[in-house]
C-alpha cells in the first residue's frame, strides 16, 4: 500500500472523505470521497495530512494555494522529494495565489479550472479541473404557475478583486427589496449581518457606530434564512440568480448553475465569459444580455410557460449529453487517478 497526504485549509481527521460529514452538504465532497475509494482499490490510500504526514507519504496532494507565504511553504515541501499535485478549485476573488505561475511551477502536476493557464506555455503538466456533480436521472418539473419567481442562495461575503461579483449580488437584492419585494427571496449565511455587505473601510469608519448602522446598512428584508437543501429550495422557484464569485475567468464554473439546473429552476448566470463553450446557451439566461436589472425583471415576469419549458427541455438534454461528461464525478476521479498512478509509477 502506498500513502498520499492530502493538505487543505479546512479539513483534518479525514472529514472530507466521510459521506455523512457536516461539511458534505448537498454532496459537495462526493468527488473526494469517490477519489479515495478508487485510489484504495488501486493500492494507495489518501489521508488528510494529520493522519498521514507528508514526510511519511509517497505523494502529496494539495487543494489550493493557501496560507501565508505559500511559496516558502511549498518550496519546503518540495525538499521532501515527493511528487506534489495541486488542485486549484478556489476563485481568485478568494485566493489570487491560485494563479501565481511562480508557485504553480513548484508542483509536478497542477489541476486548474483557468482556461488561460491551460493554454499558457509557461506551465507544464497542467490539467483541466472542473467542479463535478452527481447528475439527476431526470430534471424535476414543478407546475409553472405554482412556482415563486426568483431566489438567490449564497453567502454574504466581500472581496477586493477587481472582477468580484459579491457586490453585484447585493445590488440585485437591494433592487428587488425596493421594487418587487414579493418577487424575490434571499437565502444563505451571513445576511443577518447587513454590515458585512458594505465595503470594509466604510464599515470600520461609520457602521460600527450604532446610530448610523441601519441607515447605511438596513437589514435585508428578503432574507429567509439558511436552507437545509438547495435542491428542495430551488424547486420552488422559476429562476435563480447564479453569479460566480468572480467574472471573466474562462472555465471557472462552479456548483451554482448546476444546483439550479438540477432542481428544474432556470439559472440566471454571470461569471465565466466562455460559459457557452461548456453549457449550451439554451440552458440558462445570460445576465450579460440585459442593460439593467429592470430589463431582466421584465423578461422574467413576462415569460410564458411554453418558453420556460424550452429552457427545462434544454437542461434535460444537456444532462444526458456528452457535453455533461466533464462535470461528472467519474471524470474527476479518472483524470486524477491517472496522474497519481503516473507519479507513483503504478
Amino acid at each position: 500500500m502506498k500513502y498520499i497526504s492530502y493538505l487543505s485549509s479546512c479539513f483534518n481527521d479525514n472529514n472530507c472523505f466521510k459521506a455523512n460529514a457536516v461539511y458534505n452538504r448537498d454532496g459537495c465532497l462526493t468527488h473526494l470521497i469517490e477519489l479515495r475509494e478508487s485510489c484504495k482499490k488501486l493500492g494507495f490510500l489518501i489521508n488528510t495530512n494529520d493522519i498521514t504526514n507528508p514526510k511519511d507519504s509517497d505523494l502529496v496532494l494539495i487543494e489550493n494555494v493557501f496560507g501565508s507565504n505559500p511559496y516558502k511553504r511549498f518550496s519546503e515541501l518540495k525538499t521532501l522529494c515527493k511528487p506534489m499535485i495541486l488542485i486549484c478549485s478556489e476563485s481568485p476573488a478568494v485566493l489570487k495565489t491560485n494563479n501565481d505561475i511562480r508557485i504553480l511551477k513548484l508542483f509536478d502536476s497542477v489541476f486548474s479550472y483557468n482556461d488561460e493557464l491551460l493554454s499558457s506555455s509557461k506551465l507544464k503538466n497542467i490539467n483541466k479541473f472542473n467542479y463535478t456533480f452527481e447528475f439527476p436521472k431526470k430534471v424535476p418539473r414543478e407546475n409553472f404557475l405554482n412556482k415563486k419567481l426568483l431566489c438567490l442562495i449564497s453567502a454574504n461575503k466581500r472581496s477586493k478583486h477587481s472582477s468580484e461579483l459579491y457586490s453585484k449580488r447585493v445590488e440585485i437584492i437591494r433592487w428587488y427589496e425596493k421594487n418587487s419585494p414579493r418577487g424575490f427571496d434571499l437565502y444563505g449565511t451571513g445576511w443577518e449581518n447587513a454590515k458585512k455587505a458594505m465595503a470594509p473601510w466604510f464599515r470600520r469608519k461609520i457602521l460600527q457606530h450604532g446610530p448610523w448602522s441601519n441607515y447605511f446598512a438596513p437589514p435585508f428584508q428578503s432574507y429567509k434564512g439558511i436552507v437545509d437543501s438547495k435542491l428542495q429550495t430551488l424547486q420552488n422557484y422559476k429562476f435563480s440568480i447564479c453569479f460566480e464569485n468572480v467574472k471573466d475567468i474562462g472555465g471557472y464554473i462552479t456548483e451554482k448553475i448546476f444546483d439550479s439546473m438540477f432542481a428544474g429552476c432556470v439559472p440566471i448566470y454571470l461569471g465565466a465569459d466562455n460559459i457557452q463553450d461548456y453549457i449550451p446557451r439554451e440552458c440558462f439566461i445570460n445576465f450579460r444580455r440585459f442593460s439593467s436589472i429592470l430589463q431582466m425583471h421584465e423578461y422574467l415576469t413576462t415569460m410564458e410557460s411554453g418558453k420556460y419549458e424550452e429552457y427545462l427541455d434544454a437542461i434535460d438534454r444537456f444532462t444526458k449529453s456528452e457535453l455533461s461528461v466533464p462535470f461528472k464525478h467519474e471524470s474527476f476521479v479518472d483524470s486524477m487517478t491517472k496522474v497519481i498512478q503516473k507519479h507513483l509509477q503504478i
